[in-house]
């Protein structure tokens, strides 16, 4: 079951660290045998589920140093895919390796089958022209306690969460996906607190407010 989208938050829990997997190059996975890979350029909905289709982020670029990946559409976005990866594995680093937050789960299912994607390693989503940027759940982990679950994420490099914010946003989400690998029913004031936090202290993004001071100004009512 999936659950209402959440554009960031996390706790901040010390938790032991997945190893990362083995380094599996940085060569764009679509392309195989020498033949190129064909863009996507089919218009897609902003309510689409990626990780069903696959079909319409043919090119992959793998992290050589976490279990994740990045689709995206076109070849021409390789660099903003790049882009994307550095971000994910600095965030890897600062809150997992050094702070020992939690790892967010792989997406295995333990049946053979897997929550997103051809395989159990995180899923990022490349989409251009969506806008929003969030993290949400693909599989829950009934072997365990806690209602916990594995994650995908879904960033704009060109939307409003993307560009010079390109890298508050990726550490944000990624916080995301760490909470989740706890809980993901907790109030969401409190992941999107924490997220913050990891934006603020952790990531140096000091202007991160400014999207929610221009939000209650838009709706000054809703907080009542």
């Amino acid at each position: 079951m999936r659950s209402l989208v959440i554009l960031a938050a996390g706790l901040v829990v010390a938790c032991p660290a997945l190893p990362p997997p083995d380094p599996v190059g940085d060569g764009d996975e679509g392309e195989g045998e020498g033949e190129p890979v064909e863009d996507s350029t089919e218009p897609l909905p902003a309510d689409t589920w990626p990780c069903d289709r696959l079909d319409a982020f043919p090119h992959a670029l793998a992290s050589g140093a976490t279990p994740m990946v990045v689709h995206y559409r076109r070849a021409a976005e390789r660099p903003e895919a790049e882009e994307l990866i550095a971000f994910l594995e600095e965030g890897w680093r600062l809150e997992i390796d050094e702070l020992g937050m939690a790892a967010p789960l792989l997406d295995g299912a333990g049946d053979g089958s897997f929550g997103c994607g051809e395989d159990e390693r995180l899923d990022v989503f490349l989409w251009a022209g969506h806008e929003e940027s969030f993290v949400d759940v693909v599989t829950e982990m009934p072997a365990t306690a806690t209602e916990d679950y594995a994650t995908m994420m879904v960033i704009d490099p060109y939307g409003p969460y993307g560009g010079d914010a390109l890298r508050c946003t990726t550490l944000h989400e990624l916080h995301h996906m760490s909470q989740a690998a706890l809980d993901w029913w907790d109030a969401a004031v409190v992941y999107e607190m924490s997220a913050t936090f990891v934006e603020e202290v952790i990531a140096g993004c000091h202007d991160s407010w400014e999207y929610a001071l221009d939000d209650i100004q838009q709706a000054p009512e809703l907080p009542v």
